[in-house]
């Protein structure tokens, strides 16, 4: 049922009609959707949670979903987790990677220790904000395809079958299921890269990654470079998605965009709480953003970019 009415929200979503009834249609049937998903969805979550489980692989495992969290999010992460573990295509493990300095004495809420009762895995490591996500995953399971998410959004069951499915017709690529475009140059300063393509974008250099939304990365996509703590914290500590799209570029990776496809359903708590609200511009509280970090990479990594992407880059 949810996959339907998922799908429902996708062609409201992705219909751009000029009949205004239409158009107040799709609008409400989407403000519905939200609110459903946030109220009833996640009391269905709570009452049929013990017949969802996951079964870690005890080999080698050849797919992971792997994302972090913080106190402020660390009470509703359990609906973002819970809707992975419900997945069509189950992943070999999920891994929650958490700072031991953020909570002290490892204290959690006894939703996740409930899920981890039920597969989920809870590891602790150094504070890298967002990119604890990928870092320490894919030294450590460097063999493994690895699925990154956020912790604010409900997925819908199919969201790794999807990316599983795009990995396997473009296996060289990271696959995204959205995606902004890098333009007229490289060095474009993302506040001014244009919106979302509705369009499939095959192996190009010429659109970033998002690795909240949805995207997978094969073993070994990722450079010696992307594990540098020091680069990270000095040039890009706040902004995952372009550090990761810079480093795969930079080696030889491109990105795959799947044809039009919706953002998951943000868990309403965590609105004011967003990424992209804190860092998309400067501010007195935040006075690093998301095109100072750009910049930096750029230019860090000026002549190992050129190199790979040519003329394009400048």
């Amino acid at each position: 049922m949810f996959s339907y009415l998922y799908n429902k929200y996708n062609e409201c979503l992705k219909r751009d009609s000029k009949n205004g009834l239409v158009r107040f249609l799709d609008k409400t049937y989407v403000i519905l959707f939200f609110y459903l998903c946030n109220t009833v969805l996640i009391q269905y979550y709570k009452i049929t949670k013990r017949y969802y489980r996951l079964k870690v692989a005890s080999n080698k495992p050849n797919l992971i979903v792997s994302l972090t969290s913080y106190p402020k999010r660390i009470n509703t992460i359990w609906i973002t987790i819970e809707s992975l573990i419900r997945q069509v295509q189950k992943p070999d493990m999920i891994i929650l990677w958490l700072a031991d300095e953020q909570f002290p004495n490892r204290v959690l809420p006894e939703t996740l220790l409930e899920q981890q009762k039920r597969g989920l895995t809870i590891r602790w490591c150094e504070n890298l904000m967002s990119h604890k996500k990928y870092f320490y995953v894919c030294q450590e399971y460097p063999d493994a395809h690895i699925i990154t998410a956020d912790d604010d959004l409900i997925y819908p069951p199919f969201y790794v079958k999807k990316l599983w499915n795009m990995h396997t017709e473009y296996p060289n690529d990271v696959v995204s299921l959205t995606s902004q475009t890098i333009y007229p140059t490289y060095c474009t300063s993302p506040s001014k890269w244009t919106g979302v393509s509705r369009q499939k974008v095959v192996s190009s250099y010429q659109i970033s990654l998002n690795s909240g939304a949805g995207a997978l990365f094969p073993p070994k996509s990722l450079p010696v470079q992307a594990f540098d703590k020091e680069a990270i914290q000095r040039l890009c500590p706040y902004a995952d998605d372009l550090w990761l799209t810079a480093m795969t570029h930079m080696n030889g990776v491109k990105t795959t965009k799947y044809t039009y496809n919706p953002f998951p359903v943000v868990i309403k708590s965590t609105l004011s709480d967003s990424l992209c609200t804190n860092y998309n511009s400067a501010t007195n509280e935040h006075p690093i953003n998301n095109d100072t970090q750009w910049s930096a990479i750029t230019t860090e990594y000026k002549q190992h970019l050129k190199n790979i992407i040519g003329e394009f880059f400048e």
